[in-house]
């Protein structure tokens, strides 16, 4: 009779509930069928999809035709918001204006368009002699949101 030496059938016994652990836990962190179906009706044609959990939402980030995004959706699949980086001569007008005017003396450094149900805004840090700082506007250039970010541990302040 030839049997299995006790160690490989020990092994295999093993290697079959790491087995089991491993897709048991993946599922906890399964994007939701409301999610994945809201984002692909939105997002058709997308590359380097990578899905996580922010802030008890979920956040893809992906790129179209070369360009990085993030969109975040609720558990029940509605759409929250979605950044995108662009150029800062992609900026309106009105924000270009009010950044030159409100910040003469700050560098731009990243600029992203920030689209929600409510309307569109732009997400802009600047770097300036004090540090750095993260200004939101809307279209207009009016600033809704400012807030200083300390560079020993990129904590935000608001203004």
């Amino acid at each position: 009779m030839n049997r299995r030496p006790f160690y490989t059938q020990a092994l295999f016994v093993v290697l079959g509930l790491l087995f089991c652990l491993s897709t048991s836990y993946g599922q906890d962190r399964e994007v939701p069928v409301a999610v994945s179906s809201t984002f692909q009706q939105m997002f058709p044609k997308v590359s380097h999809l990578q899905w996580e959990m922010e802030d008890n939402n979920w956040e893809a980030e992906f790129k179209v035709k070369g360009s990085e995004y993030s969109a975040n959706f609720d558990t029940n699949g509605k759409w929250l918001e979605t950044e995108v980086a662009i150029a800062i001569s992609d900026l309106p007008q009105p924000v270009s204006g009010t950044l030159k005017d409100r910040f003469p003396a700050c560098k731009t450094k990243e600029v992203e368009k920030v689209s929600t149900p409510k309307g569109t805004s732009f997400e802009v840090v600047l770097t300036c002699k004090d540090g750095q700082s993260e200004i939101l506007l809307d279209s207009t250039g009016t600033v809704l949101l400012e807030e200083r970010i300390k560079a020993k541990d990129n904590e935000k302040e608001t203004d």
